[in-house]
């Protein structure tokens, strides 16, 4: 198989997985979706240092997988479990209306805006850039907790591949230690959600800010 062809097969899985986060209602399905496209990121990584037998890029897909791949998804699962958070993940608009804005953020990302990004093909303009875009969207349409962190991991996901894909190279160190960034952002966010729902009993963003009123 063309190895072109598997690195934009894998971006489509990414952008399919976001798609899926957007009409999901349930947390668990979320973490799911979120586990697959993060394999996907892996995927693209592993495929680039196997092709340039690159010993530091394979380190840097080791420590992707692990953290985002292993550890990220079993936090939140937990939270879930030990708090019964997998309720219905709620949301600002309903489902007909998200697709809408789906629609609408799609034919953007092929917009004159992104015209200056010429290594992307129109499709991956769609994909990354129409990612990125939704991924935001997801945050922001999103009213629990545990869900604006999976959208925040996986507007994360987007960059990355974005990234990738333009060429942008930055050295080992500096790419490990943005994701020991994440890393610690990850453990830091599950903390704040567990002190969150043992003050208030709920995760819901609506919901904190009757109980600020």
């Amino acid at each position: 198989m063309n190895i072109i062809f598997q690195l934009q097969l894998f971006a489509l899985v990414i952008f399919l997985c976001i798609v899926v986060m957007n009409i999901a209602k349930k947390n668990t399905i979320l973490i799911f979706a979120y586990l697959i496209q993060s394999l996907m990121l892996v995927a693209i990584m592993g495929i680039k240092s196997y092709h340039e037998m690159s010993f530091e890029i394979g380190i840097v897909t080791i420590i992707l997988l692990i953290i985002k791949v292993i550890i990220a998804p079993q936090l939140l699962l937990r939270i879930i479990k030990q708090h019964k958070a997998n309720i219905s993940a709620t949301t600002y608009l309903n489902v007909p209306m998200t697709l809408g804005c789906l629609v609408i953020l799609s034919i953007f990302a092929q917009s004159d805006v992104f015209s200056p990004f010429t290594a992307l093909t129109p499709l991956l303009r769609v994909l990354l850039i129409g990612g990125m875009l939704m991924s935001i969207f997801f945050t922001i349409n999103r009213k629990g907790a545990i869900s604006q962190i999976i959208g925040i991991l996986s507007l994360e996901n987007c960059i990355f591949t974005f990234g990738y894909f333009l060429g942008l190279q930055q050295s080992a160190a500096l790419e490990i230690s943005m994701l020991f960034d994440v890393f610690f952002w990850i453990i830091i966010s599950s903390i704040f959600v567990r002190t969150i729902i043992k003050h208030f009993g709920s995760i819901d963003v609506t919901q904190l800010r009757e109980l600020k009123k």
